[in-house]
């Protein structure tokens, strides 16, 4: 699909997919959960796997933050905080001898990345239209899927002989934000700047789509939570092939961004029905893996469910969603995937205690829970055949 673009376009294409670069940092203790485990050995296994979870929960409420600051600041400006944000990242390379400070930065990471989502969707929506935009959300999954890769990549290797050493990565996200104060364009204000009170509506089709998300994404974090400690556990690798499988997994969502328009034209309204059943078809390859091949083969499943997963889900709120309270009507999608990543440890892994607990028992129930999210999405769009068919709307006070 060609698209014809201004300057300011382009300005904004590369501004937006720069941040959008950064969304996947938040995996750069993935490779290292192992070792983190090693070194505070007292630790409760859930506490460690909040290094990751506790970032998405943080990002719920840097997407409503951000959401609200839209009315009264540029893009450019929201994007640059958020970005910025990252960096506190950093801060267990001075303090490791506590797992505390690690979360903390994980905490910090997540708001930031909440920011960078909610304002990455509105400057989409701000500058294309129609099935333009769609395809410019599938491509935020090739740029998510490349930062993915190169900050588990890099933090595998800087953290295999001491764990802390794997934060240097976000050393990364300091040039991307040159790059962004320089290119950015300023953007829009969601909200005239008289000040009238507007309001945001939720679509049914709103609500549907991220109470799917929410069960899909607290599957799909299982992936990040479990790899290290499968691979530890079944003795299929070390730390440095936890960061090549969880390379795999991210770069893999590059691919599927490039694929989610022919994807969606082959299914139609049936796509998160089929990505969601893939993901499942991926847990169960890992789970069931008695060599380190077939953990490859899941990885890749669920990492292209996940990628087409997430941009169509963005495209049916961005369609479905009035022009005021766009913002706000993407806070709720990314919130409620954050909140499914956050609560995964706890659900998925709290049912998977009654199995014996362990990481293959965590992928177990997460193809279980992945096929029931499958089954309910293809009975919905059965029904539904476009978002303004879901024309049932609760009206809420934007501000």
């Amino acid at each position: 699909m060609a698209l014809k673009i201004s300057k300011e376009q382009v300005r904004a294409l590369v501004g937006f997919y720069s941040g959008t670069f950064t969304i996947m940092s938040i995996l750069v203790p993935v490779p290292i959960l192992g070792a983190v485990a090693q070194a505070f050995p007292d630790t409760p296994a859930m506490l460690i796997q909040m290094l990751v979870s506790c970032s998405s929960f943080a990002a719920i409420a840097g997407s409503f933050v951000f959401a609200r600051l839209a009315r009264y600041m540029y893009r450019r400006t929201g994007m640059l905080i958020s970005t910025a944000i990252y960096l506190v990242g950093l801060l267990p390379v001075a303090f490791h001898d506590s797992i505390y400070p690690a979360l903390f930065a994980a905490i910090a990471v997540g708001f930031a990345m909440g920011g960078v989502q909610n304002t990455v969707g509105a400057m989409i929506t701000d500058y294309f239209e129609g099935d333009s935009r769609g395809l410019l959300f599938g491509l935020c999954s090739v740029f998510v899927g490349l930062g993915g890769t190169l900050y588990t990549m890099v933090a595998g290797r800087l953290g295999a002989e001491n764990w802390w050493m794997a934060y240097y990565t976000y050393l990364i996200i300091a040039v991307v934000l040159v790059v962004m104060f320089i290119v950015l364009p300023k953007g829009k204000k969601e909200v005239a700047e008289t000040g009238k009170t507007q309001r945001a509506r939720i679509p049914r089709e709103v609500i549907v789509v991220s109470l799917m998300v929410f069960f899909y994404f607290s599957c799909n974090q299982v992936f990040s939570n479990n790899i290290s400690m499968f691979l530890a556990q079944t003795g299929l690798g070390d730390t440095v092939m936890s960061g090549n499988v969880s390379s795999v997994n991210t770069l893999v969502g590059a691919i599927g961004g490039l694929l989610v328009i022919p994807v969606h034209r082959l299914f139609k309204r049936q796509t998160l029905t089929v990505n969601a059943i893939l993901g499942a078809i991926g847990a169960v390859l890992i789970f069931t893996a008695g060599s380190i091949m077939p953990v490859f083969a899941g990885a890749f499943a669920m990492s292209f469910a996940y990628a087409v997963y997430n941009a169509i889900s963005s495209q049916y709120v961005s369609e479905a969603s009035d022009t005021v309270g766009m913002a706000f009507n993407l806070a709720i999608l990314n919130s409620s995937g954050s909140l499914g990543n956050f609560f995964s440890p706890m659900m998925i892994g709290g049912v998977a205690g009654a199995f014996g607990g362990t990481a293959a028992d965590s992928f177990m129930v997460c193809a279980g829970l992945a096929a029931i999210v499958g089954v309910v999405s293809a009975v919905y769009f059965a029904k539904v055949k476009s978002p303004k068919a879901a024309s049932t709307e609760t009206e809420v006070q934007a501000g």
